[in-house]
């Protein structure tokens, strides 16, 4: 054969393999493309997670946040199981204004003049946007305010509206950390991986501003309204004098000095118009030992004085009490304990070793007297009264 026809021949019999190996070439180039491509975006989505960039931190924090609550089954739980969303506890949807309220029996005075307030958990956002592991704790507080005066009762509600709760209404979806989701071994990886980057975001930059304050209202010594959460410093609402209803404003925290939660149940003292409290300390520099910090406010709402009050453990320490000589804090055996969530349970457990202890402050000073045994349990204080015999 003449090398034409021998060239002609060969490249014949060689077309399938070279569009094979040009096939897997393109294949490969493709491949090289789309992981060239993952990589950037890796790239990138750490600088903006490094760097704070919001439009580049909140989609990429989400990415791997919502893979975990897939692990975790969330929505599907929230939606069947949660007893938190249903019921009596079923969030409500809607903001009312000024709604008259029928009297069934009897009648209003017409010289009854005031407003009758509650507040509790009331998620924005539900299933199927809420799909990370919901508790009761962890909805947005909602005030629910019913009017009376001239023998007339009304009804209004409001959302508390701080930056937490704009920005999920604005993204709509959950994005900050909620108790619910420290549960079993994949809440423990959100508790270190995920937590620490949900925690702060836009204007709720703050540790002590970015919760839910849902739990407690209490009128502070300057005729402030505060409403409280164990883990956040006190947002400040005020009340529409026509309908009662109520308007968000901002936090406290005393130009920064309260860095700090303040717990949800602080306490008046109507004599003296001071205002006592107490709350949870972490570990930091200045209160290495410190687990929980107590403080008191003045009759002209300053923030007076506040130190550690050394305890032996993270227990769930909800309120606290007080006397005309003493304010009183609890070292409770329930506890906060992240190991038992690797076996499939809640952070909070119950230790029956602990020996409870009651601490007793003397008002006006630093000094801790300790008294025990004390009740294992104590989560509300309805009242006290005076021993006949006098503490020292």
């Amino acid at each position: 054969l003449g090398s034409r026809q021998r060239r002609a021949r060969f490249s014949a019999n060689t077309r399938p393999l070279r569009s094979t190996l040009s096939a897997l070439s393109m294949k490969r180039v493709a491949r090289c493309c789309r992981c060239g491509a993952v990589g950037v975006g890796i790239v990138a989505a750490l600088i903006g997670v490094v760097l704070n960039i919001p439009s580049i931190r909140v989609p990429t924090v989400l990415v791997l946040d919502e893979w975990i609550d897939a692990k975790m089954n969330a929505t599907a739980w929230n939606t069947h199981e949660n007893v938190y969303l249903r019921g009596a506890w079923e969030p409500v949807t809607e903001e009312h204004t000024a709604l008259p309220i029928e009297v069934v029996h009897g009648r209003l005075p017409k010289t009854l003049s005031g407003v009758f307030l509650r507040i509790g958990p009331n998620s924005l956002i539900k299933p199927p946007q809420l799909s990370k592991r919901y508790h009761v704790f962890d909805g947005d507080g909602m005030v629910h305010s019913v009017r009376i005066q001239d023998g007339v009762a009304i009804y209004s509600n409001r959302w508390v509206k701080n930056a937490r709760f704009n920005f999920e209404q604005q993204l709509g979806k959950a994005f900050f950390p909620r108790i619910g989701e420290i549960y079993s071994k994949w809440g423990l990886l959100k508790l270190f991986l995920t937590f620490p980057l949900r925690r702060s975001v836009g204007e709720a930059s703050e540790k002590v501003t970015s919760t839910v304050p849902n739990t407690n209202l209490v009128l502070a010594p300057d005729s402030r309204l505060f409403a409280l959460n164990e883990a956040g410093a006190p947002f400040v609402l005020e009340l529409n004098e026509r309908t009662g209803a109520a308007s968000s404003h901002q936090y406290e925290t005393w130009g920064g000095r309260l860095d700090f939660p303040m717990s949800a149940h602080p306490k008046v003292d109507i004599a003296t118009g001071e205002m006592f409290f107490h709350g949870y300390a972490m570990a930091e520099e200045g209160r290495a030992k410190a687990l929980q910090m107590f403080g008191s406010v003045d009759h002209k709402g300053g923030l007076r004085s506040f130190f550690p009050v050394n305890v032996t453990g993270p227990a769930f320490t909800h309120d606290m009490a007080l006397t005309a000589k003493y304010a009183i804090v609890f070292d409770m055996s329930a506890r906060f304990t992240p190991k038992e969530m690797v076996k499939g349970r809640s952070i909070f457990s119950w230790d029956g070793n602990h020996t409870a202890r009651i601490g007793l402050l003397p008002r006006g000073s630093q000094e801790t007297r300790r008294r025990r045994p004390a009740p294992p349990r104590v989560l509300a204080v309805m009242g006290l009264r005076r021993p006949r015999r006098t503490l020292p």
